[in-house]
């Protein structure tokens, strides 16, 4: 009725299954892991250069960007300091492991995954430049 399977090829195919069902907790882990090193870097320049605008549904987003300009230098971060009511559930435990203590990477990393899902629903947009008579 069944056929044998090798333990081998039986180990591989558990292995993929676990891949390809991650958690969003674990792929949010893995985004701040891989990610926050290389996007501390660029994230003051980006902010600095385009201006985000938002409809209601995306205010919460800017207003984390806006609260991570202001927190930039600053060795504690608190939900005081930065809004929170932004950060899905898979983010939140990461997000703020401890209470009164908010995490840059994660808080970085959600703020930016947001603002890329908000930028794609249009709740976030950039308007063109204003330019000079010709």
């Amino acid at each position: 009725m069944f056929a044998a399977v090798a333990r081998e090829r039986l180990a591989a195919a558990v292995t993929t299954i676990g891949q390809l069902t991650r958690s969003p907790d674990d792929r949010a882990r893995a985004l701040v892991t891989r990610s926050y090193t290389g996007v501390r870097r660029y994230l003051p320049l980006l902010l600095d250069t385009i201006e985000f605008h938002a409809t209601d549904g995306g205010e919460p987003i800017l207003e984390a960007l806006t609260a991570l300009k202001r927190a930039e230098g600053k060795r504690k971060l608190t939900p005081g300091m930065l809004p929170t009511r932004f950060v899905p559930r898979p983010w939140q435990a990461l997000v703020e492991p401890e209470p009164d203590r908010i995490d840059r990477g994660a808080y970085t990393m959600c703020a930016l995954e947001e603002l890329r899902d908000g930028l794609r629903r249009r709740d976030v947009y950039v308007t063109p430049p204003a330019t000079g008579p010709c």
